[in-house]
């Protein structure tokens, strides 16, 4: 199947938004205007056909204009939604009190339930999932998946991680965090989800953990 194509405005402030729509405007009118036929004993960029240009093109970009405002105000409201809640990491409520980026120490286990190569290869499939999800634009369904045992398992594997392989153990923390708490766009999102599950991925070796014999690649559809 293809991959879907996005056409947007890359990163375009509403401001720059509505300046280019206003400009596209403008030169559709210019271009339009320019070569409309003069009037009987006028001449092209005379004072008359300026004039009467002006009058008929006045009208059209106040229309454009308000266009434009009104693109800008929708814009406006669209990307303070998306900066607080789509890049503001997939906790968004829990920014006030986010820990220090640091990792000084293992993350808390949230679970009591057994770290197995079982679970450590279901949180990977999980977090690929995450990735695709956000690859799609899907903040919600990548929030939704993240926050079964993807979150918890990660949590409960980082404190033995950390006594067994401490620079693997601040790395799988420090991915937790960013995805927890950093202010990702999608394509980061994604990409900090696949590095998490490199990670886990790691740490089932690093473990002495046996893959299950059922353990394969994620086949992400969301």
């Amino acid at each position: 199947m293809n991959a879907p194509i996005y056409l947007h405005f890359s990163n375009l402030s509403s401001a720059g938004i509505a300046v280019t729509i206003a400009t596209i405007f403008a030169l559709i009118f210019v271009i339009s205007f320019a070569f409309r036929p003069a009037q009987l004993g006028d001449h092209h960029f005379s004072r008359e056909w300026t004039w009467a240009w002006l009058k008929s093109w006045l009208p059209r970009m106040v229309v454009a204009a308000a266009f434009s405002a009104a693109v800008f105000v929708a814009s406006s409201l669209v990307t303070g939604s998306f900066n607080h809640d789509s890049q503001a990491g997939i906790d968004p409520q829990a920014r006030a009190s986010a820990p220090p980026g640091t990792c000084d120490k293992a993350l808390s286990a949230v679970t009591n339930n057994l770290v197995t190569a079982q679970r450590i290869e279901f949180a990977v499939k999980q977090l690929q999932l995450v990735a695709a999800y956000a690859q799609n634009h899907d903040f919600e369904g990548a929030q939704a998946i993240f926050y079964g045992d993807a979150h918890n398992l990660s949590h409960d594997i980082d404190k033995t991680l950390w006594d067994a392989n401490l620079e693997l153990g601040k790395a799988l923390c420090q991915s937790i965090f960013n995805i927890e708490f950093q202010r990702l766009t999608y394509q980061e999102l994604s990409q900090e989800a696949m590095h998490c599950a490199t990670l886990l991925t790691q740490a089932e070796t690093a473990l002495g953990l046996t893959p299950s014999a059922s353990s394969g690649p994620a086949q992400p559809s969301p």
